[in-house]
């Protein structure tokens, strides 16, 4: 860039040089850098990958940002989730799942592209919410997504911590304090300088990460494996809660992806005000990952037994990495460092800016990041006892979230902002499917989401506590 600016600026021109050195008395050359630092490269890389995205059609903008939003740290506890019922049962009901997620992720791409709000990029999924649903649904939403960010980062702390202790033999609970510290680092800016671009590159290198290891564990994949069936109420067997609990609460947490609409709705809506891009590209994103997570659960709980992948408290990366060797423990350890770092840093943003709207205006700066920040050292405190005495594992947590929290968030809030979009909406998209806005069709999905929620607090949530 630094020539180009030089002969805009005219700064090789003699008569320039002259002037510039008899008014500042210093060579016209220090105006500029001719090597700039670590920090000012990863920026220049991040806009000009920013400038690369938006240049994108905007289908692709919407699926890529969906794809590399969805697919995150939760695929790690696919495996050892579905481990309980078996490979071949776990694809089937990743499909269902999943064809119910599309119809979901549906719904809010419509009620997305309705809203004249967010043409404008004025508004985010709460006040989206607000829009339709009114201040109701604000009061539910708000201590729903506070609740979600915490358990979120319990379980991502978890699961860095428990693979980086088993790839290097470090313990646990001194990574957790160091990613702690990390966050403390990012957060003393009190500003987020993540951008869409960013996290789209983050996205696309675990994306292919994931790909590679699939690659690399087919070779080892088992028949006898593949046939494994434990279903835990087939066979004269019992019900067996647990199992269920974590199965269903693991799978609709790893297809949880539709804030993300949002976040691509301010790209593509400017550019394809009909909707089409945005929701053919959605639409598109979630069948890929249905095809992602299917082939990474035949390939990992094909080649490792059902019963070493029920035992682990972690993630399934130090299992893989000891069975294949070569590379696979450098890039489980990127992976798991990409899709969790960023993630508990995104999320620590949430809960710290969240905690702040809440205190005085009139305290000061240090008092209210001191206060603001509180909630993350009592949620690095239950981590670490969750660590010290074992209590809790990665796949565990993330399936109480899935069954507590997704349900309403990915499935009951899209399906009923969907029907008051209808009749709310500034907005007709380009093309509508009638059918998702069926009385039948919504009452249908939502009972699905809240039968899960009822059968949970009914029959697997066992402990008050």
């Amino acid at each position: 860039n630094a020539p180009a600016m030089r002969l805009a600026l005219g700064l090789d021109n003699e008569g320039v040089i002259q002037a510039y050195e008899r008014l500042f008395a210093e060579p016209v050359d220090r105006i500029y850098s001719k090597q700039i630092s670590f920090r000012e490269q990863i920026r220049w890389l991040s806009s000009k990958s920013a400038n690369k995205l938006e240049r994108l059609p905007p289908f692709w903008i919407a699926y890529f940002l969906t794809l590399t939003e969805t697919v995150g740290a939760s695929i790690l506890a696919l495996s050892i989730a579905l481990a309980g019922i078996g490979p071949l049962p776990g694809v089937i009901l990743l499909l269902i799942l999943g064809l119910v997620n599309i119809i979901t992720i549906m719904g809010i791409v419509e009620a997305i592209t309705r809203n004249g709000n967010m043409r404008y990029g004025l508004s985010y999924f709460s006040r989206l919410t607000n829009d339709y649903l009114g201040k109701p649904g604000s009061f539910i939403l708000v201590p729903v997504f506070f609740t979600l960010s915490v358990f979120v980062l319990i379980a991502f702390y978890i699961g860095i911590s428990t693979t980086l202790a088993e790839v290097t033999g470090v313990s646990s609970v001194f990574w957790a304090i160091l990613i702690f510290l990390a966050t403390l680092y990012f957060l003393r800016g009190e500003s987020l300088n993540a951008t869409i671009a960013s996290a789209f590159v983050v996205g696309i290198i675990s994306v292919l990460i994931i790909i590679i290891l699939i690659l690399l564990t087919f070779p080892y994949v088992q028949v006898e494996n593949l046939r494994y069936i434990d279903l835990p109420f087939g066979n004269g067997q019992l019900f067996d809660p647990d199992i269920l609990a974590l199965v269903f609460g693991v799978v609709l947490a790893s297809y949880f992806g539709h804030t993300t609409a949002v976040s691509a709705s301010k790209v593509v809506l400017p550019r394809d005000p009909g909707g089409d891009s945005l929701m053919w590209g959605n639409i598109l994103a979630m069948a890929t990952v249905i095809v992602l997570y299917s082939l990474w659960v035949i390939a990992v709980n094909g080649a490792i037994p059902a019963e070493e992948l029920s035992g682990l408290t972690g993630t399934v990366i130090p299992t893989l990495a000891e069975l294949i060797g070569g590379i696979v423990p450098i890039l489980g350890t990127i992976y798991v460092i990409l899709a969790m770092g960023i993630s508990i840093v995104l999320f620590s943003y949430a809960i710290f800016f969240q905690t702040r709207e809440f205190l005085p205006e009139n305290l000061k700066r240090t008092t209210r990041f001191l206060f603001s920040f509180t909630p993350l050292i009592l949620i690095l405190l239950v981590v670490q006892w969750l660590l010290y005495t074992g209590c809790a594992t990665f796949s565990e947590v993330l399936g109480f979230l899935g069954l507590l929290l997704v349900p309403l968030l990915g499935g009951i809030f899209p399906m009923l902002m969907l029907a008051a979009s209808r009749r709310k909406g500034e907005y007709i998209p380009k093309r509508t499917f009638r059918f998702l806005g069926n009385p039948l069709v919504v009452t249908i999905v939502c009972l699905i989401y809240l039968g899960a929620l009822f059968v949970y607090g009914f029959f697997i949530w066992e402990d008050p506590i």
